[in-house]
């Protein structure tokens, strides 16, 4: 086994012990395995999404969305991590920039937001980023999670 691929499955035992035991001081290890594997294998997406998952859970949102935008261009078509970078861009970027970058997801994956934004109007809600986000698209992070956790399981295995 490559020593990338040792690393990251170090990362995910030390994530593992994050989410299912809540020690809290695992996820310092978890974010540095992950660099690590992410840095001596750059051209693996898992690495980069994990790693951008355990820096948001770390609460590095700006690192975390770096990780994951990295992960979207090795995988263009993971809409997860799609939906993932731009949950992180709605809650650390320019509004606009945010707004736009959720169009164009939005062409793409056929959501139509004119209908969600003017339903968002007549019942008082603003049509900003995060509440087309968390109306329009899936909820990215349980979704990573979900997809981390069976890799964990099947590397415990």
């Amino acid at each position: 086994m490559r020593s990338g691929a040792l690393l990251y499955e170090r990362g995910l035992d030390h994530l593992a012990r994050y989410l299912h035991e809540a020690a809290d001081e695992a996820l310092p290890d978890a974010v540095g395995a992950l660099r690590s594997a992410a840095s001596l294998d750059p051209h693996d997406v898992r690495y980069w999404a994990a790693l951008g998952f355990a820096l948001d859970s770390a609460g590095e949102t700006r690192e975390a969305r770096t990780a994951l935008r990295r992960a979207h261009r090795l995988d263009p078509n993971d809409e997860v991590i799609e939906v993932f970078v731009l949950t992180l861009l709605s809650e650390t970027g320019p509004e606009g920039e945010a707004l736009a970058s959720l169009d164009d997801a939005a062409a793409r994956m056929g959501v139509e937001l004119e209908p969600l934004r003017r339903e968002l109007a007549e019942a008082g809600f603003p049509a900003d980023s995060s509440s087309l986000l968390r109306n329009g698209f899936l909820h990215a992070r349980n979704f990573l999670r979900s997809r981390l956790e069976d890799e964990i399981d099947q590397s415990r295995r």
